[in-house]
């Protein structure tokens, strides 16, 4: 996946550090992950549960519950980072942040 913009950039790394991340740095890892995209919804306006996007209200709290399985030892993130992998190309759009623009 090609990065566009700076945000995208954000997101697109911390989404590749995850599964290579050793079990003792996965949870920070995961966290970045999080927060990166957090702050681009909240950069361009958008809030997980606002129901702009009801894909963010499905998705994040997907994030958390793996972040706490993690917590646990349950190193599920790492699958989770492979599938999302497929979601920000597709979904990048509808926040501008794949055509060079936030909006």
């Amino acid at each position: 996946m090609q990065p566009i913009n700076k945000d995208h950039q954000t997101i697109v790394a911390a989404l590749a550090r995850v599964p290579l991340a050793a079990n003792a740095d996965l949870i920070p890892h995961w966290s970045h992950l999080i927060s990166a995209m957090e702050s681009q919804l909240v950069k361009t306006g958008l809030v997980a549960d606002n129901g702009i996007f009801p894909q963010h209200a499905t998705v994040f709290p997907l994030m958390r519950e793996g972040e706490a399985r993690a917590h646990r030892g349950n190193h599920v993130v790492r699958q989770m980072a492979d599938q999302l992998g497929a979601w920000p190309p597709q979904h990048g759009h509808r926040h501008g942040c794949l055509d060079g623009g936030t909006r």
